[in-house]
């Protein structure tokens, strides 16, 4: 039988490392932008070391899932420019002759908005970035505490600057003044672009950690589920009787994984533990039991489509009900809530989302490409 564990994780195992690299003056935000994108306090509680006088590094890593590491800048002080420009200088031409492992993918300069100055010092650390081919996306940050004037000002002189290479420049304001009853703005655009900028891969790896955009996990979920989908007609999937439902618990129990942990659900103690529970619901056996008959029937000694397209249709029901669960279940509020609630509002999500999928019919591989669209976009 194929080995369905081995083709999800070549999925995630392309590459080493995410590398991301944060830059700034003093106090324009960097601290509280990172934490906004990643979650609460990964700017404090990250394993951050040294990496130049200048430059920490910070790891986010996740069991199963590409790592990210955050470079963030500890900021120029007034007076010290040219050490700035320097160090910076050193610290890129250093990651650029440790190999491909160690390259920034994308570069995020934050500018403080209130402060309507953009200094020459950052247009020469800017093009330095571009010479090295790094994608960079200036951060216009603290914008709830900026004039219309001044924001649109030092766009205007940023814009005046001629870079060889500015991708985009993103208004944000990642904790607004809580006087001003406002919410946090650019985020999303941020998440958007950052991932439009990288290889798919490493676009899906920022995705999943990333935790202002829910919706954008879809995208990294479906190619979890078309992965294990597929591999159900892969050479080597042996189309015995009663072998497809074991292929579809097995890749069940591979996207509950991977699912879980796009969504950091796999953090909430015994939240694993209610998989069995799901996978031995009466709802969930009709469906199985229905395809596996059908299977018994028609089934071919001489072609494996029909076991594929069991399994297959198994897997993609599941996981689209596990994704858009999880997906629902990251937008509730789940603070102080036992874990017997969370249990018992998971498995009602679930059973709603498994009966609006339940009647999908997997033959081939092809029926497996025209669902993407509907199921992104529902």
């Amino acid at each position: 039988m194929t080995n369905l564990r081995e083709n999800v994780d070549d999925f995630v195992q392309e590459i080493k490392s995410l590398n991301i690299l944060v830059m700034g003056k003093i106090g324009v935000g960097k601290s509280t932008l990172i934490n906004a994108i990643f979650g609460e306090e990964t700017a404090k509680t990250g394993a951050g070391f040294p990496v130049t006088q200048y430059f920490e590094k910070y790891l986010i890593e996740e069991e199963g899932s590409i790592p990210i590491v955050l470079y963030d800048s500890a900021g120029c002080e007034l007076g010290r420019e040219d050490s700035f420009i320097d160090d910076t200088s050193k610290f890129l031409d250093g990651q650029l002759g440790k190999g491909a492992e160690e390259q920034i993918h994308v570069a995020w300069y934050l500018v403080s908005a209130p402060s309507a100055r953009f200094e020459p010092f950052e247009a020469v650390i800017i093009n330095k970035l571009y010479e090295q081919r790094i994608p960079v996306i200036i951060v216009l940050s603290q914008c709830d505490r900026a004039a219309r004037k001044e924001i649109d000002g030092i766009i205007g002189a940023i814009d005046s600057l001629d870079f060889k290479k500015v991708y985009n420049i993103i208004e944000v304001s990642a904790s607004p003044l809580e006087q001003l009853k406002l919410e946090p703005f650019g985020l999303n655009e941020l998440v958007k672009r950052t991932t439009e900028l990288l290889p798919k891969v490493l676009g899906d790896a920022f995705i999943a950690r990333q935790v202002v955009d829910v919706k954008a996990k879809r995208f990294v979920a479906l190619g979890y589920i078309v992965t294990s989908a597929i591999a159900c007609f892969s050479t080597g999937f042996v189309p015995f009787w009663f072998t497809t439902p074991a292929a579809a618990l097995i890749a069940q129990t591979v996207l509950w994984n991977e699912i879980a942990a796009l969504y950091q659900f796999n953090k909430i103690k015994g939240m694993t533990s209610l998989w069995t529970q799901i996978t031995t619901s009466k709802e969930a056996l009709v469906t199985l039991a229905a395809t596996t008959i059908a299977d018994f029937f028609v089934f071919d000694p001489i072609t494996s489509s029909f076991a594929g397209g069991t399994a297959a249709t198994f897997v993609v029901i599941v996981g689209f009900a596990l994704t858009k669960t999880f997906e629902e279940l990251a937008m509730e509020e789940l603070d102080g809530v036992s874990m017997e609630e969370i249990e018992n509002l998971l498995q009602v999500i679930f059973k709603k989302n498994f009966d609006k999928y339940k009647s999908i019919r997997i033959r081939e591989k092809k029926d497996v490409d025209k669902l993407r669209d509907d199921f992104l976009n529902s």
